[in-house]
């Protein structure tokens, strides 16, 4: 038996180990209650967002804030996919090092990290170590210390970009709107010096990628990073120039991006067209315009268009079309006037699954004024094979296109030559109604439809 003195120091001893660990216990049990209470219904997190003022943006974080964010319980972790970047920290024992190579469990609270001893015969044994760097070798003996039991089964994963949709609305100010650094398995193409951050759009968040020394402007895509650091890509969308996407729809509409002709889709009934309304037009009613441009995306094109391509590239893929491939058509310089010809057709298209004469069709989609839905109309890109152009409108070979561009080229992304515009949309009865002509960089007659 021990001496009483010694008893009693070993019982001191003892005494002081219990407290502490009830203190961490009930620490650590704050800390996930709390984070627990910034759960929030659907609704309330949008609530919270518009009392917020609805930011379009969370917080700029950079690679060491997510390695070491405290992420509310039941969320996706960061750690994990990128557990093989980190270092056994040296308050581990000698004979412990980091899991880098096996699963990591589900149930493990935040800050956690799984290790591996390897005992004295050779054998590996899994444990745990808290925040404090104290080990743990069985899932009850944290839930003893926390207070609380732990998940018994895998929540699901929560879905990336370009991925269906998750069942909650997310919004920037959501207490697990935390950005995860790209995985080791996306070969690190995003230098660590660079921030993350969320962008708000109707179906939920949208990941930006902020180059090192800025805070003005941000790349929207993952897809322009490399180009931006070859130095292929110069220019940053910025942040004060982002709006809401129903406020996007709001301004193309009332600029007649969202008007269509005779063909196109107006949102009402159409009507019938009557057989005296028709035009007919020659070159001489087509005017160059050296800064239109047909652009595939990713591409340079204005900050507007990259913003609602990613939405629009997110809803194609909901519906079923695998890797969605979009043109911009835009002007560089608006203005002057060509600019009402240029608003009708301006705007994305995205490519048809078949051809037409042979070569990639593509069709104007857009969203509708919610900014949650798309929107299609009767505004193709094509190429003409008897009139040897590329045309912008109705696809209707008898039809003059709004824009046409005579360049032999196997894309219309391809051209280098300038297009040409109508000059003016004719109107009869309040219906603009363009008969067919010939190209008019091509021929200078006329035809009638």
């Amino acid at each position: 038996s021990r001496p009483l003195l010694g008893g009693v120091a070993w019982h001191a001893r003892r005494a002081a180990r219990v407290a502490a660990v009830q203190g961490e216990g009930r620490a650590a049990v704050g800390r996930r209650r709390g984070a627990m209470a910034e759960r929030r219904t659907e609704e309330e997190c949008r609530l919270h967002w518009e009392a917020q003022g609805r930011p379009l943006f969370g917080k700029l974080w950079t690679y060491e804030e997510m390695m070491n964010a405290d992420r509310p319980m039941g969320f996706k972790r960061g750690c994990s996919s990128d557990k093989k970047e980190l270092e056994t920290p040296s308050e581990w024992p000698s004979d412990t090092v980091i899991d880098k190579t096996g699963a990591w469990v589900f149930w493990l609270p935040e800050g956690w990290r799984q290790g591996i001893r390897t005992s004295a015969a050779g054998k590996l044994l899994k444990c745990y170590f808290n925040p404090e760097h104290r080990r743990f070798w069985h899932k009850k003996d944290i839930e003893r210390l926390l207070g609380m039991k732990l998940a018994e089964r895998e929540p699901p994963p929560v879905k990336e970009e370009g991925e269906e949709k998750s069942a909650r609305m997310r919004y920037v100010t959501d207490a697990d709107a935390i950005p995860d650094w790209p995985s080791k398995e996306d070969d690190d193409w995003l230098p660590k010096d660079w921030r993350v951050c969320f962008r708000q759009l109707p179906s939920g968040l949208h990941k930006v990628y902020i180059p090192p020394g800025q805070d003005e402007g941000f790349l929207y895509q993952k897809a322009f990073v490399p180009d931006y650091l070859s130095g292929v890509k110069t220019t940053l969308s910025l942040f004060g120039n982002s709006r809401e996407m129903k406020d996007i729809c709001k301004t193309a509409s009332e600029r007649g991006t969202r008007r269509v002709g005779p063909e196109g889709y107006t949102g009402k009934k159409k009507k019938k067209r009557r057989t005296g309304d028709i035009h007919i037009v020659g070159s001489e009613d087509f005017a160059p315009c050296d800064d239109f441009q047909v652009v595939a995306l990713p591409g340079a094109a204005p900050a507007e268009l990259l913003e609602t391509s990613g939405e629009v590239r997110s809803l194609l893929k909901g519906r079923g079309f695998p890797d969605p491939q979009l043109l911009a058509v835009f002007r560089t310089s608006p203005g002057g006037p060509l600019q009402p010809v240029a608003d009708l057709v301006g705007g994305l298209y995205t490519k048809l699954s078949g051809t037409y004469d042979g070569r990639p069709c593509y069709q104007y989609v857009s969203l509708d004024d919610s900014g949650s839905k798309l929107v299609c109309r009767g505004c193709y890109i094509f190429w003409v094979e008897d009139r040897n152009c590329w045309q912008i409108g109705g696809m209707k070979e008898e039809k003059a296109g709004y824009a046409v561009c005579s360049e032999d080229v196997g894309l219309p992304e391809a051209v280098t030559s300038a297009w040409t515009l109508l000059k003016e949309l004719p109107v009869t009865g309040g219906a603009a109604v363009v008969a067919a002509a010939a190209a008019a960089a091509a021929d200078p007659g006329a035809a009638e439809s």
